[in-house]
């Protein structure tokens, strides 16, 4: 899960698609991403990440916590 600001998130070029890694520290503060194969600048709106961030890593909690009660009925 994305806890950590050293964690690595995926994203994807809006323009090239080209799939790359930024850390999430760097996207949290707003600073702005460069993609690494078409110099396509990706801006960050800080809160907007922070809201798709708790909900990614709820979902995540909610699959294991559900796979856990399967697994060890």
């Amino acid at each position: 899960m994305f806890e950590n600001d050293d964690d690595d998130f995926p994203l994807k070029c809006p323009n090239c698609l080209h799939e790359f890694y930024e850390k999430v520290g760097r996207i949290k503060a707003g600073i702005d991403t460069r993609c690494p194969d078409c110099g396509t600048v990706i801006t960050h709106p800080a809160g907007e990440f922070q809201r798709l961030l708790e909900n990614r890593n709820n979902e995540i909690r909610d699959y294991l916590r559900r796979f856990m009660r399967l697994t060890f009925r």
